[in-house]
């Protein structure tokens, strides 16, 4: 219970909130979200991207052993259906997706990667951006590195495309206007 979590959900990352703290507070359903470009707690600043597919597995690790540690309080959704059944039995849906997608150069790789997080991994909405531009697109916050919104790129578009393809959400949370 004394695992630490975060607004977005669980995290390997220190943070004053716990697991006891979710069920204290009854909720229904957390995001537990990735996203490779972490603040510095200390200093509040943005700490160098990480590697999507390696922050994924570490949060996903981390969210599976909570549901094994209590089956009787938590669980994955993946669909409508398991949600309204996670409501129903009283258990905290975990709702898993990823922000700011900084996949590898290796577009084949990146694209692999991404079909596994949707079809193994149960993800289930992927955000291209966070606030830093990315192979995929230019976020909201800031233009690109040339100082243009670039929107999305044909790569962004072919991720995108797997992503609905797999039945999966597109967060635009962080999205540039093109």
């Amino acid at each position: 219970p004394d695992t630490p979590v975060t607004a977005n959900g669980l995290l390997p990352y220190a943070d004053n909130t716990s697991i006891k703290d979710l069920i204290d507070a009854n909720m229904v359903a957390v995001v537990a979200n990735t996203c490779p470009f972490p603040l510095n707690r200390r200093t509040q600043e943005l700490t160098k991207p990480r590697d999507v597919a390696v922050e994924t597995a570490k949060h996903m690790a981390v969210y599976d052993a909570m549901i094994a540690q209590f089956p009787e309080r938590f669980t994955q959704v993946r669909t409508k259906e398991e949600f309204n059944d996670s409501l129903a039995a009283k258990k905290i849906a975990l709702i898993y997706g990823i922000e700011g997608m900084t996949l590898p150069r290796d577009k084949g790789r990146g694209l692999a990667f991404v079909e596994e997080i949707l079809t193994e991994k149960g993800v289930i909405f992927v955000g291209p951006t966070w606030n830093l531009s990315n192979l995929l697109a230019t976020p909201c916050y800031y233009e690109d590195w040339s100082g243009k919104d670039r929107g999305l790129t044909s790569y962004g578009k072919a991720v995108i495309d797997r992503v609905v393809a797999a039945g999966g959400f597109v967060d635009l949370a962080h999205a540039s206007p093109n």
